[in-house]
């Protein structure tokens, strides 16, 4: 063996190895919080659309590029290259400092409805067992994170339901300068509703299988001492696919978006920041067509000392499309955190139009949600949540939707490499249609292994703190 193996040896077994160097770092963190990319739109009799364009319908054939399905495939496998490159400048990079906290899990978990919706007896027992690997990379002036999770469900009673989920997310973020900032942010996710087994989706229907593919890129530069501005641009894509041999009484349809925004703000002091925004969100829906929604807010964002931050954005909105007349009202949104030493408070809550989800036609969102979680001496680990959802559709055919939940669960860490986690959540949704209401209750037991230590929350998804509501849109919509 040679002296220089050696030494590497013996950094090795030391804990040294500066390849696995586990630090505490802000940043990007937790495995990312959506059907089949084999089916295609087709023309088949007794399919017509709402406008004479084809209806989604069940039969399979191969991905076609003339097809809306294979042009989104091909996005999506530029929104992939595009990931790919955010490597090449981290890799450039001198004094990194890597993250690397992997996580794998096993549980058992209760539900009283696996269809989601109505009051029938569809109770039974979900298997899961999953992994989540995480890695941050810090430089100076930049980081940059990726986060992968596979996830096997299996249920006792309904083998239709069984389904293997991957979510995937990639972010980087860099300061090319003392004025200016870039990010770069892309994720994928193939899920059933089903798939996480406390944290429930927005909204409550029968069991859908989604694919999200979307990127964003941010910038922003100071312009003055006393000024600056911010930007982004944005595209995603949903696919849904009802889940064969369960009861389905709706017609999906699957969507693109392509967004955009611009926002100039005035520095009153450090940490306190009033100004004015404009966007634009453009949805491309299969069958009901285009939608196009302007939206121009007041934004004021203050923090105090890192540990109390206020920030909302108020204004209003106009839509015009192809299936409907224009729109036009008020929308907003708001997030309030407050740190303390071994918990967190946060309060979310949004108005503005969205894609609309899986169903037929866009709507309008509003959400609030209430979260509090904790860290005792990473040693236990909790949270509480509650939630409120109401999506008025702009389509007339379509129904109201309105769903009140909660979540919540603790976390026994041992020797900080295994945790025992208990978690447990409600929802009940009301609608015009009675086919679109239920409730449902699950409760979980989970395993998790932590191979390399760390603090990080991660094994069976807990709910989530609420994030600052204008941050993604997105996900969002693709609960919907």
């Amino acid at each position: 063996m040679q002296a220089s193996d050696r030494h590497q040896a013996r950094r090795r077994r030391s804990g040294d190895d500066p390849l696995v160097l586990i630090d505490v770092l802000p940043g990007f963190g937790g495995a990312v919080s959506p059907g089949d990319p084999d089916r295609a739109v087709e023309s088949l009799p007794g399919c017509a659309a709402l406008d004479g364009r084809p209806r989604l319908c069940e039969r399979r054939r191969s991905r076609c590029p003339d097809t809306p399905r294979g042009r989104r495939a091909a996005r999506r496998t530029v929104i992939l290259f595009c990931a790919l490159g955010a490597l090449l400048p981290s890799r450039a990079a001198q004094a990194q400092r890597t993250l690397f906290q992997p996580e794998i899990f096993a549980g058992a978990s209760y539900t009283d409805n696996a269809l989601l919706v109505g009051n029938e007896d569809n109770e039974t027992a979900i298997f899961r067992l999953g992994a989540v690997f995480p890695v941050t990379r810090t430089y100076p002036g930049g980081r940059f994170h990726f986060s992968y999770s596979p996830v096997y469900d299996r249920f006792r009673d309904f083998d239709e339901l069984d389904n293997l989920s991957h979510r995937a997310a990639l972010a980087w973020s860099t300061k090319p300068s003392e004025r200016s900032s870039f990010g770069l942010r892309t994720r994928y996710a193939r899920y059933q509703d089903q798939q996480i087994s406390t944290r429930l989706p927005l909204f409550l229907r029968e069991p859908v299988t989604r694919e999200l593919a979307a990127l964003d890129l941010s910038f922003g530069r100071r312009i003055a001492r006393s000024w600056d501005w911010k930007g982004g641009v944005g595209y995603s894509i949903w696919s849904f696919e009802p889940v064969e041999e369960t009861p389905s009484t709706a017609t999906l349809e699957d969507r693109e978006e392509v967004r955009a925004q611009l926002g100039l703000r005035r520095i009153i002091k450090p940490g306190f920041f009033v100004g004015g925004e404009y966007a634009v969100r453009r949805f491309d829906l299969d069958v009901t067509g285009k939608e196009t929604a302007h939206l121009l807010s007041l934004t004021i964002d203050r923090t105090i000392q890192d540990r109390l931050r206020l920030a909302f954005g108020v204004g209003g909105f106009v839509t015009e499309g192809d299936s409907e007349e224009d729109d036009q009202g008020a929308q907003g949104w708001l997030t309030l955190s407050r740190t303390f030493l071994e918990h967190t408070l946060t309060l979310t809550a949004t108005h503005r139009p969205s894609a609309g989800g899986s169903r037929l036609g866009t709507s309008e969102l509003s959400t609030a949600a209430l979260g509090i979680d904790g860290n005792v001496g990473d040693v236990w680990l909790w949270g509480l949540f509650g939630r409120y959802a109401r999506r008025e559709p702009n389509l007339p055919e379509e129904t109201e939707i309105e769903t009140v939940g909660s979540d919540g669960y603790v976390e026994r860490k041992f020797r900080k490499v295994v945790g025992l986690r208990l978690g447990v959540g409600y929802a009940e949704q009301t609608a015009d249609d009675p086919a679109q209401e239920g409730d449902v209750y699950r409760a979980n037991l989970s395993l998790i292994v932590y191979p390399l230590g760390g603090t990080r929350l991660g094994g069976d998804e807990p709910p989530e703190r609420p994030e600052p509501a204008e941050a993604e849109p997105a996900e969002d919509d693709s609960a919907q």
